[in-house]
């Protein structure tokens, strides 16, 4: 769960970020919240967004169902079985045991949710609770899952490392296990969007990696708050990961944080290899870099070094954030899922009343989508993926419990209400340009964007198109979408723009060429030059097809 949007009520909300050695990424409340009960009318109000009301009690149900919830933390589940909880669920722990003082209650207000709605139908389930707070713990709970034959799995949590973003790497080979055996498996797309900084890896002066902010840098600020501290968190990963845990990667990277006057804070600098001693200090075999520091309101610089010169141009480099009061200055739009919720063959489920929610346009994720909002009788309220998850696994275990056989496929079709599944992009100030597909490509029987092959490798072309540009095909030529206003995303990054012709038509649009950028007049976009390439807000609701 995430943060609400609303500054009345964040005095009510202390999030914590807990991780395990492979840190597997959950947000949890203060311990007043987490014994908080969930308002009625905000369960009532996810229920309806789902499909779950009244008529569900009539409907005929077919089986039983085995439910396991995996989750890094139970907090309170003594007290909330028999009361939120129904009294024969069972809690699991993992080979690793959980310190209890510090737990974090999240998987107890997720299994609340869930609980509550499915209790809204006829349904008859077991419900276990697993701890799967990191990778030893995860590895346990799923062969529980699969060896005693369970039908769902809700796993509101994403893992900041263990994945390429692309549905391999060695969390996704876990899961595919489960997913490969007839488990049906919801998850959360995580809550990294304002958060994540993806690129290619590409070496600077001094082996340097090219970062776009001051300095050769990705700019994070920690904004003032009540305790004049923010707990900042920094994970740098590169798309190394293997299927196998057990094998590493020697390309190696490093990543460095300093105060606006060039003070180094904390640096990150493990050797990757591909293979280990046991005892060896200072090594990991995981492509990955963590920096963890406490720091005081202001600007920070976060930087990559190139230990290793092995990186090609397919490697590709990623960032992410985590931490109360902090804000990623520099980041990418529209690739921010991270593992298993990138995994093709689970259900994905966001968040669309908050823009922290994850997604992807190139993966077509999230696959569903609903409202999060949850209040407490504390007078907290949250928002985020995790509550989403959680409501839509009770509309799917519902389906199941229908069913002879599991279909993600069918699942999905029934509950998208027979429509082609669209990525939900948030609207922009530049709707009243009609831009559409080219029509002769369909997904679901209707038209959708196609991926462009176009080759741009002008400068401030791959700039933007750091920024979370998608070059796709449409019924003017190959243009360049961007989750924001174009004009805004060349400001922020510190792109020159030409203006050109645009005096007699205030709604210019923005055009690259191979000399730079300009503006020119909407009525120019059927006639602009060879070579040169429209850049504009991705439409809403814009659909994908999906990659050939």
């Amino acid at each position: 769960m995430v943060r609400a949007m609303n500054s009345r009520i964040a005095r009510k909300l202390t999030l914590a970020v807990l991780f395990s050695l492979c840190f597997s990424i959950g947000v949890s409340q203060s311990k007043a919240d987490q014994d908080a009960h969930i308002d009625s009318q905000s369960l009532d109000a996810l229920a309806a967004s789902v499909g779950i009301d009244g008529s569900a009690k009539k409907s005929e149900t077919r089986r039983p169902l085995k439910i396991a919830i995996l989750d890094n933390g139970f907090r309170g589940f003594q007290e909330a079985r028999g009361t939120s909880l129904p009294v024969s669920t069972q809690l699991h722990n993992g080979p690793i045991p959980i310190d209890v003082k510090s737990e974090d209650g999240h998987g107890t207000k997720i299994a609340e949710i869930f609980s509550n709605l499915l209790d809204r139908t006829n349904v008859s389930y077991e419900l276990h609770l697993f701890h799967s707070f990191g990778y030893s713990n995860l590895n346990s709970a799923v062969s529980k899952v699969i060896k005693d034959r369970f039908d769902l799995v809700l796993y509101s949590q994403v893992w900041e490392y263990g994945g390429n973003g692309d549905g391999r790497g060695f969390i996704n080979a876990l899961v595919s296990k489960a997913t490969a055996s007839g488990v049906a498996w919801v998850n959360a797309t995580g809550n990294f969007a304002k958060k994540t900084y993806r690129a290619p890896v590409e070496k600077s002066l001094d082996d340097w990696a090219y970062l776009p902010g001051n300095n050769g840098s990705v700019q994070l600020r920690c904004h003032r708050n009540a305790s004049n501290l923010c707990h900042v968190r920094l994970v740098l990963t590169w798309n190394s990961f293997s299927d196998d845990v057990t094998v590493g990667t020697d390309k190696d990277l490093d990543l460095v944080l300093t105060d606006d006057t060039g003070k180094i804070i904390r640096n990150a600098g493990l050797q990757q290899k591909k293979s280990i001693v046991p005892g060896e200090q200072g090594v990991s075999l995981y492509p990955r870099e963590i920096i963890e520091a406490d720091v005081k309101p202001g600007l920070y610089y976060a930087k990559v070094k190139l230990r290793s010169s092995n990186f090609s141009k397919a490697d590709e480099l990623r960032i992410s954030l985590s931490g109360d009061f902090t804000e990623l200055l520099n980041r990418t739009e529209g690739e921010t899922l991270l593992p298993p919720a990138d995994n093709a063959s689970v259900i994905s489920v966001g968040a669309f009343d908050t823009n922290e929610s994850s997604f992807s346009r190139k993966l077509q994720k999230p696959d569903l989508s609903s409202p999060s909002f949850i209040a407490t009788n504390d007078g907290a309220q949250f928002k985020g993926s995790s509550n989403s998850a959680a409501a839509y696994a009770a509309r799917v275990a519902f389906e199941l419990s229908r069913v002879k056989h599991y279909s993600r496929e069918n699942i999905l079709v029934t509950l998208q209400g027979g429509t082609p599944r669209t990525t939900k992009i948030p609207s922009g100030t530049l709707e009243n340009i009609e831009i559409t597909p080219t029509g002769h490509a369909s997904r679901g029987g209707k038209a959708c964007f196609v991926f462009h092959s176009l080759q741009l490798t002008v400068p401030h072309v791959r700039r933007i198109l750091r920024e979370g540009g998608v070059v796709v095909e449409t019924n003017s030529g190959p243009k360049i979408f961007l989750n924001e206003d174009p004009f805004v995303v060349v400001a922020r990054i510190g792109l020159k723009v030409l203006l050109q012709n645009s005096t007699s038509n205030p709604n210019g649009i923005l055009v690259a060429d191979a000399q730079g950028l300009y503006v020119t007049s909407i009525d120019q976009r059927m006639y602009l030059p060879a070579h040169s390439v429209e850049i504009a807000q991705t439409p809403q609701s814009a659909s994908y097809c999906p990659l050939r």
